[in-house]
């Protein structure tokens, strides 16, 4: 499997294996001014869908998310 998320927890669910301040990092790190989807599941190789689903709650609880390259809202 390659997807960060190899091992099933108690419930049959895959493990987390990538944290959401993972994900986090490697887009703070990145050299772009904005990154897609793609690029962050391929960077911490988890699937795209995998990491859209972290994503978007992450965007609407704007957690940390408008200020991740230093822009503030």
């Amino acid at each position: 499997m390659t997807e960060n998320e190899s091992e099933r927890d108690e419930q049959a669910r895959f493990a987390e294996q990538t944290s959401d301040d993972d994900i986090l990092r490697v887009i703070r790190e990145s050299e772009f001014p904005a990154v897609t989807a793609r690029w962050v599941a391929d960077t911490v190789e988890m699937e795209r869908p995998s990491v859209y689903r972290r994503l978007e709650p992450m965007h609407e609880n704007r957690r940390d998310f408008f200020r991740i390259k230093g822009t503030t809202v």
